[in-house]
């Protein structure tokens, strides 16, 4: 497959795509399509075969990507004749080797004199330019939306049962995991030595048919022992607040682009999860800065089992014979679920409520509650009520729901904002914690 350049001092240009990945950015040395736009971030977008589908991601650009002139949020499958817009840079993904004709620009533009292909991508001759945005817009989400939702119910129900083989208990944190995969984030992991964080990823990955490495962390870990576990898919990186800051630094980058090892090179997967442990009661050397610790979708605190539960660990661990699993999907299917996720739309009740949730754990906000003001140093900043909104989404879908509700958000808001949050010296003296800011929240705005 191909990118065509349609715009720019490259127009007619034909530039081959490679299947493991093809990045495109302003920065030369590192970009294998070099956009020479200054509306171009210097990681833009990668283009890359997923299975039998290719797909583009942006990597937190800052004008975004726009795939057909919509702006893509986070990652969206290519058909041929799709147009790319990266800034002012036009491309079309095609398969074949000639430069085709511009397409029109915004606007009121017609198609009269457009090519078949351009007719086939924008819609017909002299359309309105919004019915076109909606052709689009069906041609990235599900004709039955709300089908694809109950699939994706149906497939949570299927892998968690299949997890529960070999899995007993922690039912709370196999959900935020796999409610952070679908919500296309990462997450911090607390909880102590021996709770099952290992198993649980190990056979989560195995369900869904994901790569996933361990790796733990000390402060002998440089960046170039990373290399090794780069290729998994979901990565359990424990120990994380014990390595030094230049390999933090190496982990922090792939939150933003997993694609890049310590050499520049390009050898990570998508999709791509780091779930950071790091155990209460041994803060280690080199805790993460709460601007580090922003950079993850949610925080996730594992509990010790149950009496119940620990007695049925002690019978399972008895059995000679471990039962089998059964893969439920693949990493494409996953890939579908999080497009699905990110075009789901959210009434504006609902952003709003997410939006005041946010604010009034800001100590200087009017919506806070007055023991937020006096015992916080910080709140959240503008990535906790997009968090909100994302996980509260993702909550909905796995409940086999198309309508994200006000509960939706208050069921993620303790995982959501918790390590968001900063807690003054003497509310920490006092024994208070980000949770119980957040109970506070949550009671004044029920």
């Amino acid at each position: 497959m191909n990118l065509i350049f349609l715009s720019s001092a490259d127009n007619g240009q034909v530039v081959e795509l490679k299947e493991e990945g093809t990045r495109l950015g302003r920065i030369q040395d590192e970009a294998d399509i070099f956009l020479d736009d200054v509306e171009v971030s210097g990681h833009h977008a990668v283009v890359e075969k997923v299975g039998r589908l290719w797909r583009v991601y942006d990597l937190n650009s800052t004008n975004g990507t726009f795939v057909n002139n919509r702006r893509i949020a986070g990652s969206a499958k290519l058909k041929i004749g799709d147009t790319l817009r990266l800034g002012d840079t036009i491309l079309v993904f095609t398969d074949e080797t000639e430069p085709q004709a511009a397409p029109p620009r915004e606007g009121n533009d017609t198609l009269a004199e457009a090519s078949p292909r351009e007719v086939a991508a924008f819609g017909e001759a002299g359309s309105d330019t919004r019915e076109t945005y909606q052709t689009q817009a069906e041609r990235l989400l599900p004709a039955e939306l709300g089908d694809a939702i109950t699939e994706i119910s149906q497939a949570r129900e299927q892998i968690e049962a299949e997890v529960a083989k070999q899995v007993v208990g922690q039912q709370q944190f196999i959900h935020q995991v796999m409610l952070t995969i679908l919500a296309g984030g990462h997450a911090i992991v607390s909880g102590g030595p021996g709770l099952g964080k290992t198993l649980v990823v190990a056979t989560l990955a195995r369900t869904m048919g994901l790569v996933w490495r361990r790796t733990r962390l000390t402060q002998d870990t440089q960046p170039d022992n990373l290399e090794k576990v780069q290729a998994a898919n979901l990565l359990l990186a424990v120990g994380i607040d014990e390595a030094p800051k230049r390999t933090q630094a190496v982990l922090l980058e792939w939150l933003r682009d997993p694609s890049l090892n310590p050499d520049g090179h390009r050898v990570g997967r998508r999709p791509f999860h780091l779930l950071a442990a790091l155990d209460p009661r041994a803060w280690g050397p080199n805790s993460l800065r709460h601007g580090d610790m922003d950079a993850f979708l949610s925080m996730i605190h594992l509990d010790p089992p149950s009496i119940t539960d620990e007695q049925n660990i002690i019978a399972l661990a008895a059995h000679a014979r471990v039962p089998a699993i059964d893969r439920i999907c693949d990493r494409a299917a996953v890939l579908e679920m999080q497009q699905l996720l990110a075009n789901l739309p959210v009434d504006s009740a609902v952003a709003s409520y997410a939006v005041m949730l946010a604010r009034a754990t800001r100590p200087e906000c009017e919506e806070s509650p007055a023991i937020v003001r006096e015992s916080t140093a910080f709140g959240c900043s503008v990535r906790g009520g997009q968090a909100l909104l994302e996980c509260a989404k993702a909550n909905a879908v796995l409940a086999g729901r198309e309508k994200v509700t006000k509960d939706d958000v208050r069921a993620v808001a303790y995982p959501t904002l918790r390590h968001r949050l900063g807690m003054t010296q003497k509310a920490v003296d006092e024994g208070l914690l980000c949770d119980d800011m957040i109970t506070a929240i949550l009671e004044q705005y029920a």
